[in-house]
């Protein structure tokens, strides 16, 4: 059964120790950052006040694709739904659980104005949803000759 859950970290450390624990981490170019690479020194507001990371955990059913495939559609989904481009990478754990790490500044895909994010539970929904169907094969459809 497919599962999705939300956290807002507040403390920069626990979210930088969140990034290294994650053994390759892919964004929506690569497949081989480093966890310095999206963790920059500036990215983060240094006190407890502000979140700084949404992580947010998909643990897929029995049959899932490929991993980095399910987070960048995943991440996709949540960029369209809300028109903005994400800061985000994503990393896999043994258990196959995808762990998508979110910063909440995000910039508005028309106008590139920098937006905080936070997750919704439409998005959240969205997203059990998308894991549901990421296990099944594409039914083909045959078209008439005529």
């Amino acid at each position: 059964m497919p599962l999705v859950r939300a956290v807002a970290i507040r403390d920069p450390e626990k979210a930088k120790r969140i990034a290294r624990s994650l053994r390759r981490l892919v964004d929506r170019y690569r497949e081989d950052l480093k966890p310095g690479e999206f963790w920059t020194p500036g990215s983060w507001h240094p006190g407890p006040r502000y979140v700084n990371l949404y992580l947010v955990v998909l643990t897929p059913g029995s049959g899932s694709p490929d991993p980095a495939a399910l987070a960048r559609r995943a991440a996709r989904l949540l960029e369209e739904r809300n028109n903005l481009l994400l800061d985000w990478v994503a990393g896999f754990r043994a258990s196959g659980a995808v762990w998508l790490l979110i910063k909440p500044w995000a910039r508005e895909a028309r106008t590139m104005k920098r937006i905080r994010y936070r997750p919704s539970p439409d998005d959240l929904a969205a997203l059990r949803t998308l894991l549901r169907g990421a296990g099944r094969a594409r039914a083909r459809v045959r078209e008439r000759g005529g």
